[in-house]
């Protein structure tokens, strides 16, 4: 399912494209949660944060205009608001103004 990058909110985007029901998606994200024994929410919310560090170092600094360049590529690769959000603000938090990780 997310041997592509794809984000669970993607693939969920287009099995509805597809005409899957909801019910089905739930069952299938559940057998595929039980079947490799991860949270599908915390495996993205982890890639997520790996690109929010990749974006930081390629940085000269981190100001909020910036943090808003990371929200729009993170909600291309189809990460939901809240993941978005928390990355956002965890890379922030983490680099600063001026892009020290002591800030």
């Amino acid at each position: 399912m997310f041997d592509r990058g794809r984000t669970y909110f993607r693939v969920q985007r287009e099995l509805e494209k597809r005409g899957v029901r909801e019910e089905d998606m739930q069952a299938g994200r559940f057998d595929y949660e039980d079947e490799y024994d991860v949270d599908v929410d915390e495996e993205d919310e982890k890639r997520a944060l790996a690109l929010g560090e990749k974006f930081a170092a390629a940085e000269d600094r981190i100001d909020r205009k910036r943090m808003g360049r990371l929200q729009r590529r993170l909600a291309g690769y189809g990460y939901g608001r809240q993941t978005i959000y928390h990355v956002t603000e965890t890379i922030y938090n983490r680099y600063g103004k001026d892009g020290d990780p002591d800030a």
